[in-house]
């Protein structure tokens, strides 16, 4: 399984794969690096529990030197507790100890200088982490899902931190850069670029967090998995948050975004499961994709009259123009989408858990990627579109296929032919009339609704149509003469 995932990346990497000039010795691999004078640690016997890598090796009479961790080395070796790095080695390379969740610390020697993406993703067990005054790259997820880890220290050699390089790390409580880092920085165990302009990394374990007023940008994945954090106190000098910034903050309870920010990156503030209500500001100009998405206990987001570039409606969140549905609050359980709306975008009810049923207008023509996924309880929908809106990809994915869906009489047979036809049981897709109401409430405005009220007054004409293959074959149209 291991070299599987090796050819992967390989394959995805434009890597070249070759067998010539490797050989074993003991419980590992080595393989020549270009120019023939020193060679990586290529792979490692899955069952080994402790390595002690060699300075140098020799083969076929050729002694090579130690220099590289090479890509996934140790990936997959489960049972590794200890490893010994000898001071030859320069360089550990991508997903170089992948997954060892077994590994409870490791000395990295001062000759090292590059930390490759995700090389120690998922070593749960390791505790302790010595980052040597030598190493100038710490690429992206390097020490991510590291739960026991518990302190960093950035050394000031180092110039660049991937992003989420110490996200998921739950027991992590600070980060700390060297004062004569000319990158980065620390206040109070946070991770900030050197200017401290930007918040960068959050640690995992904090509970509360006073982001200072210098701060304008809140980094991407900034709070990933900051699952202890309760509160948060946003300074009115921040312009951006960023992607994924307070992504699965699954103990937020509340979040005050002050009329400063212009930008709220995709999966802002996904998975806060315990957020309640969210109000964005009339400084809003952009809100990207899934924003708010997968937050269950989420009942509103409330947009500021002032707003020019969105708008909300019953605590859905819209465009300015309200043609838009861009994000429905979690804990909502019925929604009826309004009759102007023609398009729900990307992720709009994603993680919706509580909804149970939604009604789509006859305006609707498109529904976005994974609009409804997760939407686990949802048991009725009723399109009333006559033509069925254009459904992207994983629309309904973990939606239960026997939930109803009711679409008009004469426009059964279409939905059963289309993309519809893939996610719902057919027997499951039934048709059905509808009343629809139209009526002149003042010069150049007109009132729609679906669903009669039989106790609504004035004076109707009404017209009958057969509608063709279903039991109940007829449309009522009202027309009201009286203003309502």
């Amino acid at each position: 399984m291991k070299r599987v995932i090796f050819i992967l990346f390989a394959v995805l990497f434009g890597e070249t794969i070759t067998a010539q000039n490797r050989f074993t010795i003991g419980d590992l691999t080595y393989e020549v690096l270009n120019g023939g004078n020193s060679v990586e640690v290529h792979d490692c016997d899955t069952s080994a529990t402790s390595v002690d890598i060699p300075t140098t090796v020799t083969n076929n009479e050729t002694t090579y030197s130690v220099t590289y961790i090479g890509d996934l080395a140790f990936s997959g070796c489960y049972s590794l507790t200890s490893v010994t790095i000898p001071n030859s080695v320069t360089y550990i390379g991508i997903w170089a100890f992948y997954g060892c969740s077994s590994l409870t610390s490791i000395t990295i020697p001062k000759s090292v200088t590059y930390i490759g993406e995700m090389a120690f993703y998922g070593c749960s067990n390791l505790t302790s982490v010595s980052i040597p005054n030598s190493v100038t790259y710490i690429g992206e997820m390097v020490f991510y899902g590291c739960s026991n880890l518990t302190s960093v220290s950035i050394p000031n050699s180092v110039t660049y931190i991937g992003r989420d390089a110490f996200s998921d790390c739950s027991s992590l409580t600070e980060i700390n850069v060297d004062s004569g880092n000319t990158h980065y920085s620390s206040i109070d165990g946070v991770l900030y670029n050197h200017a401290q302009d930007t918040l960068i990394q959050c640690p995992g374990a904090k509970s509360s967090v006073n982001i200072p007023n210098k701060v304008t940008t809140i980094g991407d994945g900034a709070f990933y998995h900051c699952s202890n954090l309760t509160a948060i106190t946003i300074s009115n000098k921040v312009t951006s948050i960023g992607v994924g910034a307070f992504w699965f903050c699954s103990s937020l309870t509340s979040v005050i975004i002050p009329n400063s920010v212009t930008y709220i990156g995709d999966l802002a503030f996904s998975g806060c499961s315990n957020l309640t209500s969210v109000s964005i500001p009339n400084s809003v100009t952009s809100i990207e994709i899934g924003a708010f998405s997968n937050c269950s206990n989420l009942t509103a987001i409330n947009v500021d009259s002032g707003n020019t570039h969105y708008s909300s409606i019953d605590g859905i969140l819209y465009n300015y123009a309200q043609d838009t549905l861009i994000q429905c609050p979690g804990a909502k359980s019925s929604v009826t989408i309004p009759n102007k709306v023609t398009t729900i975008e990307h992720e709009a009810f994603y993680g919706c858990s509580s909804l149970t049923s939604i009604t789509i207008p006859n305006s609707v023509t498109y529904i976005g990627r994974d609009a409804f996924s997760d939407c686990s309880s949802l048991t009725s929908i009723i399109s009333l579109a006559y033509t069925p809106p254009i459904l992207d990809v994983k629309c309904f994915d973990g939606v239960n296929s026997d939930c109803s869906l009711i679409v008009p009489c004469k426009s059964m047979t279409v939905y059963k032919a289309s993309d519809w036809n893939n996610w719902f049981n057919t027997d499951n897709i039934t048709g059905s009339y509808y009343t629809e109401i139209s009526a002149t409430i003042n010069e150049g405005e007109t009132y729609t609704e679906y669903g009669f009220n039989e106790n609504k007054t004035g004076t109707y004409t009404h017209t009958v149509e057969n509608q063709g293959d279903c039991d109940s074959t007829i449309v009522l149209h009202l027309s009201v003469n009286a203003s309502l």
